[in-house]
């Protein structure tokens, strides 16, 4: 059964032995729901696997995008800690643009620029949450932001 969301690629785009896969489903449609059916009990019976599979690789490429981005956080220094459950630092734009271009997950597209020959460094830098929140209030809150810095500057805090 054809994905609804995706139509299928037409013949001339197909590789000879997709071809030939898709010529022997036309052939036999009952083939075809048996293969499915058995895909789909097959991902029921490993899931678990493969979630945990899934979960090792995106930790991998997380970790790979900490180092190559210095894996401090480059306001504080706090290093980054590979066996926290939850990575206590995150990755945060350079150039602050709210916009459906920038990928809610970053390291997918630190490793995009890496592959086009691109320095991640120049777009994303590493931060502890502590240090990105105030960064993004900061952005977000312009006046507020600087009435803060005034406020603290006035009482020696800063």
């Amino acid at each position: 059964m054809p994905d609804p969301k995706r139509p299928p690629k037409p013949d001339s785009e197909l590789t000879p032995e997709s071809r030939r896969n898709r010529e022997y489903y036309r052939k036999n449609p009952d083939k075809h729901e048996q293969m499915t059916r058995w895909r789909k009990d097959w991902y029921l019976k490993n899931k678990l696997r493969i979630q945990i599979q899934k979960k090792s690789y995106q930790k991998g490429v997380r970790d790979e995008c900490v180092r190559i981005l210095g894996g401090k956080c480059e306001s504080c220094g706090e290093l980054y800690n590979p066996h926290a459950r939850i990575s206590n630092l995150e990755f945060d734009h350079k150039f602050y643009i709210q916009s459906k271009v920038i990928p809610k997950l970053p390291h997918w597209h630190i490793q995009r620029m890496i592959r086009d020959g691109l320095d991640p460094k120049t777009q994303y830098m590493l931060l502890c949450h502590t240090c990105h929140m105030g960064i993004t209030t900061l952005r977000r809150h312009h006046e507020k932001a600087k009435n803060i810095v005034a406020l603290a500057t006035k009482s020696g805090i800063l």
